[in-house]
C-alpha cells in the first residue's frame, strides 16, 4: 500500500485521490463513517533506519493537502523520529544494564553456596506476587532491579566465607550481618 511505499522510499508522499493511486488499499475504509480521498504519509527514520509511517487521512476542511501540509507533517516526523529513537536508545541501554547486572549476580552466585539462578527464580516470584497485588508498572520494574541486586552486598565477603561447611566464627557472622547494610549502600545511589 502507500504506507509500505513511503516505508521503503523513505520518502514523503502526497495522494490528492486515493481513487487514481494504485498502491492505496481500501481496508481503512471498512471501518464505519470513514472514506479516504486523500492522503499525506510521511516516514519515521532516524538515521536511515525504518521506525514507522505516520499517516493522515483528508484534510479536514475536504480540501487536498496543500505544500505547507507536507512541510508540516516532514517536521512533526523529524521530531517523531527523534522522540521514538531516543526511546529505542533508552529501552537498548537499560535492558544492557539489566544484562550486565544479571551477570553480577550470577557471579556473585558462584561465588557462593547458592544455587545458581537463585535471583532469576526471586525476582520471577517477587514479580508474580507483586502483579497480583496490583503494583504499578514502576514499582514492578524497580523490584526487578532489586530482585537482580538484593545480595550484592555478598561479593564484599572472602570467598571461603561463602563456601564454609563448619560453624561461623563471631567475626564472621557479624561481617555476614552486614551484607544487607553493605547492600543497601551500594544500592543507594542507584
Amino acid at each position: 500500500g502507500v504506507a509500505g511505499a513511503v516505508a521503503e522510499s523513505l520518502e514523503i508522499l502526497r495522494v490528492t485521490d486515493v481513487t487514481k493511486e494504485d498502491r492505496f488499499s481500501n481496508t481503512i475504509d471498512e471501518a464505519p463513517g470513514i472514506l479516504t480521498r486523500s492522503l499525506l504519509v510521511a516516514p519515521l527514520a532516524a538515521q536511515g533506519r525504518l521506525l514507522g509511517v505516520i499517516e493522515l487521512i483528508n484534510k479536514k476542511n475536504g480540501g487536498s493537502f496543500l505544500e505547507e501540509d507536507v512541510v508540516g507533517l516532514g517536521g512533526l516526523a523529524l521530531m517523531g523520529s527523534a522522540a521514538l529513537e531516543k526511546t529505542l536508545l533508552h529501552r537498548e541501554l537499560v535492558d544492557a544494564h539489566r544484562s550486565v547486572l544479571g551477570l553480577v549476580a550470577d557471579l556473585i552466585e558462584t561465588r557462593t553456596a547458592l544455587d545458581q539462578g537463585r535471583h532469576e527464580r526471586i525476582r520471577a516470584l517477587s514479580q508474580a506476587l507483586a502483579e497480583n497485588l496490583g503494583f504499578r508498572e514502576a514499582e514492578l520494574r524497580d523490584l526487578d532491579w532489586a530482585a537482580l541486586l538484593f545480595n550484592i552486598g555478598l561479593a564484599t565477603l572472602p570467598a571461603d566465607l561463602m563456601t564454609k561447611k563448619s560453624d561461623l566464627t563471631p567475626a564472621e557472622r557479624e561481617a555476614l550481618s552486614k551484607v544487607s547494610r553493605v547492600s543497601a549502600a551500594v544500592l543507594n545511589p542507584v
